[in-house]
């Protein structure tokens, strides 16, 4: 029964992912991860170019 579910759940997100704006998510998540990396590479590495935008107050919390 497992792999019935299973098979039915993949199914039925196939079906729906067109429509439920999964793809704009992944986007905005993927931008996110790519800001907060750079906005911690500029504390990390204070000698590059690239100002911090504060959102990190300094480099322990770029750090954690």
């Amino acid at each position: 029964m497992h792999d019935l579910v299973r098979l039915f759940a993949d199914d039925l997100g196939q079906r729906e992912a067109a429509g439920d704006g999964r793809e704009a998510a992944v986007s905005r998540l993927l931008h996110h991860y790519l800001a907060t990396a750079q906005e911690t590479d500029s504390h990390l590495w204070p000698e590059q170019t690239r100002p911090a935008s504060g959102t990190f107050t300094d480099r322990d919390q770029a750090r954690a």
